[in-house]
């Protein structure tokens, strides 16, 4: 009898472990879902901020560079585990289909695979970081632009297919983060704008104020000083006309 009640407890105990288990794997995917939005959003702030604020003479670059690639591994590294999480997660059974192929998940398909296709395209962008001198810094430069293409992804699948995208709290957060970035590019759109040239326009009457006016010469005087630039310096013609006489006043009073 006491074999009996002990044989049943610790069934009881294994089964609630299990069940335990099975709630930590979720609360985990979800934990790591939401982690991974986070850093996606601070990954693209800070990828407008540094291209607003930064410039060639900044000493700072190189590090800011740095911090932006180790932000993006991060943000890879906890979408794995978001991912993995899910895949031992027995309650949502998701396949290696579900969780690797855009747009095949039993599970809300349509937000499902933005979610897949945003970690793709963010493993491209960690990956440019090392080939960078291989594709051109032009190159690197408009991959790199695909960072808004993950947080758009990344942000409709939260909002679509996140467990807790109804709670307020949760809204709260898309909402923060969708405002930060909108910001953020709204003034790096004005900087670039604020730094074009300026397009050339008609002048008007307020801008020629107090110009003088050029006087032009006379035909007279242009073919006067077209002969005299053409003279050189130092040579002075003497007044007794040409000739051997002429030629031989001009070399005594021309100055060595």
């Amino acid at each position: 009898m006491l074999w009996g009640a002990s044989s049943e407890f610790g069934s009881f105990l294994a089964i609630g472990a299990w069940q335990g288990l099975d709630r930590a794997v979720w609360f985990g995917a979800r934990s790591a879902g939401l982690v991974a939005y986070a850093l996606a959003t601070c990954s693209v702030l800070l990828g407008l901020v540094t291209a607003t604020w930064t410039r060639d003479r900044n000493p700072g670059r190189g590090t800011i560079y740095d911090t932006h690639r180790a932000l993006a591994l991060l943000t890879v590294l906890v979408v794995a585990g978001h991912v993995l999480l899910l895949a031992f997660d027995r309650y949502a059974r998701f396949g290696p289909s579900d969780l690797l192929v855009p747009f095949t998940s039993w599970y809300r398909p349509v937000w499902t695979g933005l979610g897949v296709l945003a970690a793709y395209v963010l493993l491209v962008v960690y990956v440019s970081f090392y080939v960078r001198s291989r594709i051109g810094y032009r190159t690197w430069r408009i991959l790199h632009y695909a960072t808004f293409a993950v947080f758009v992804f990344a942000t409709a699948h939260g909002l679509r297919a996140g467990s807790d995208s109804s709670a307020l709290w949760a809204r709260w957060l898309y909402a923060a983060a969708i405002f930060a970035v909108a910001l953020a590019a709204a003034y790096r759109l004005l900087q670039v704008a604020g730094s074009q040239p300026a397009r050339a326009r008609e002048p008007r009457a307020s801008d020629l104020r107090g110009v003088r006016t050029a006087r032009v010469a006379s035909p007279a005087q242009v073919a006067a000083s077209s002969v005299s630039s053409l003279e050189p310096r130092g040579v002075q013609w003497a007044p007794g006309g040409g000739g051997e006489n002429g030629r031989e006043a001009s070399e005594e009073t021309a100055t060595p």
